[in-house]
């Protein structure tokens, strides 16, 4: 690849990723690339039990184990004067407040757990030492008292009245009741349907699986008191901020760093325990401390997707119309509330319950319930993937019930292009669209028409053959509200400090595209960094498909 003009390496040109060259030649920096001198290693001691009380905790023969430099419980971290991850409620209240106005509850979400364990594999001690083989064996020397207690795994039953209370603080296991819509008129609307088809359905739960596990290094500086974090992260900027606040100090004094990341899909936007711990650790030691997940970890106690109870139903007049959409949602929040996942599934959900529909009139219901599960947060989409799913469930069931093509069914029902800018009955504003000329295309580039001679081809072959049709719409993660510094180097080439972070996107390479395209200097001098709040000074990070 030349190194000459811009406009051949401009947006939109077919270059090589600049990223791809380390990555396929195992040079990626990774955060399990990193070992520094004097480096400890930590292991996490995790609940057995869904649910339980912490009787009593004895740690003092891991302390003695050998290579052990440190152990951690709740009551350090208390003694340390170590905050509560704060989840973000408040914004959430002022977004969709609960139906009866009351705000939403906000259960304090320790590094460790105090008192009680609310799911299998939540945190209980942490141990350090001089490798993680020596920490996992101390582990075993920790004595835990837990009084089991009964579990509640499913949302329905965690509402009733009778049911295991996970905060007993809170007057129930209901973390919010909101509403959106016109709910009388839907029923008026309802009331008046030729038709009305109802579709209840589970967007299960799903694990999050990246290649790369979850990692933390810490260092401690007692010279400048300043902590320095890496691990894997959609933004070094947000869990800077979320880890000075844990803390109690100023989020200059802190420095998080994450270069190639494998994998975010929104759960790596979340500030987890092992982070803290890490950071706390090696400032009691005046070393550095390495935790590293493995694959079980992950699969326990990384942030989850989805789990929603969903009934949906679509009214319909004599001729197809869409008259009105009713849809009632119930989420498994987990044992208690991330950041912002129950904020992202429930305001997406709203904001697209019809699509590119023109449904006159819609009511939403949304419930979130705490469980002895593993809390869930932001995931591919959240809330935007289960609000298309729901209505185009119902549009294939209406046209079972009436008799009508589901591709018609839609035609006859899509905003027209005349009708923007179009504003939907739960509040979302639409610029435009043309949506029935997108489908066209689509059909075009399926040759819808000639399905029926590949299906007879191989039904002959002994294979089934099938298609579906379905529509989408995104409603992306808020305006691009980011950071960019360009900086002119004495040799000619541009560095660009973005706020982003690339976690598998090219920006590497796309950035730089523009940067060239833009200012006219070579594709090859120009340099992007990313993932350093020392050299980036804000941002907002990679996610919600913005960046």
């Amino acid at each position: 690849m030349s190194t000459g003009a811009a406009g051949s390496f401009g947006v939109g040109q077919p270059v090589l990723r600049v990223e791809d060259r380390r990555l396929v030649m195992g040079q990626g920096r990774f955060g399990d690339d990193f070992a520094l001198p004097r480096m400890a290693q930590a292991y996490v001691l995790r609940s057995p039990h869904a649910h339980a009380r912490i009787l009593h905790i004895d740690a003092a023969r891991a302390r003695r184990a050998k290579g052990v430099r440190l152990v951690l419980t709740a009551t350090d971290l208390e003694r340390e004067g170590v905050r509560p991850i704060p989840t973000w409620s408040r914004q959430a209240t002022s977004t969709f407040p609960n139906r009866d106005g009351s705000p939403l509850p906000d259960p304090p979400n320790y590094p460790l757990a105090r008192g009680k364990v609310r799911y299998a594999g939540e945190a209980v001690a942490f141990i350090v030492a001089e490798t993680r083989g020596l920490a996992q064996d101390a582990a075993e020397r920790i004595a835990v008292e837990y009084e089991e207690l009964p579990a509640v795994i499913d949302p329905e039953r965690a509402l009733a009245a009778d049911a295991p209370r996970l905060w007993e603080d809170l007057p129930d296991n209901l973390c919010f009741d909101t509403e959106s819509g016109d709910a009388a008129a839907v029923d008026r609307a309802f009331a008046a349907a030729a038709h009305v088809v109802r579709v209840p359905h589970v967007n299960n739960r799903l694990i999050v699986h990246y290649m790369e596990p979850r990692i933390a290094l810490a260092e401690y500086d007692a010279a400048t008191q300043r902590y320095t974090l890496r691990c894997g992260t959609q933004s070094v900027q947000r869990q800077r901020l979320v880890l000075s606040q844990v803390l109690g100090i100023g989020p200059e004094r802190i420095r998080v760093m994450a270069d190639d990341v494998g994998g975010g899909f929104g759960a790596r936007s979340y500030l987890y325990p092992e982070h803290i711990l890490a950071a706390v650790s090696a400032r009691l030691l005046g070393r550095p401390v390495k935790w590293r997940a493995d694959r079980s970890e992950c699969f326990l106690t990384d942030t989850q997707g989805r789990d929603q109870r969903i009934e949906a139903a679509l009214a319909l007049d004599a001729d197809g119309r869409f008259l009105a959409v009713r849809l009632e949602a119930l989420h498994n929040i987990g044992a208690c509330i991330t950041t912002l996942g129950h904020w992202a599934a429930a305001i997406n959900i709203m904001r697209l319950a019809t699509s590119v529909y023109a449904v006159p009139a819609a009511y939403l219901r949304l419930r979130a319930a705490f469980t002895n599960c593993t809390p869930v947060n932001a995931y591919r989409g959240v809330g935007r993937a289960e609000a298309i799913y729901a209505i185009e469930r119902l549009i294939e069931a209406a046209a079972r019930a009436t008799g009508i093509d589901s591709r018609e069914l839609r035609r006859r029902n899509f905003i027209p292009p005349a009708a923007m800018p179009y504003k939907t009955p739960t509040g979302s504003n639409y610029d435009s669209g043309e949506f029935a000329a997108v489908m066209a295309k689509a059909e075009a580039a399926a040759d819808w028409s000639g399905f029926a001679a590949r299906k007879a081809a191989a039904k002959a072959r002994g294979r089934f053959y099938g298609r579906g049709v379905g529509c989408y719409i995104e409603s992306a993660g808020g305006q691009p509200l980011e950071y960019a510094k360009l900086r002119a180097e004495p040799d000619g080439g541009v560095t660009v400090l973005v706020g982003t972070h690339n976690h598998g996107q090219g920006h590497e390479t796309s950035f730089a595209q523009v940067v060239a395209e833009r200012l006219g200097v070579p594709f090859a001098k120009v340099k992007v960094v990313f993932g350093d709040t020392a050299l980036v000074e804000k941002g907002a990070g990679t996610h919600g498909s913005r960046s």
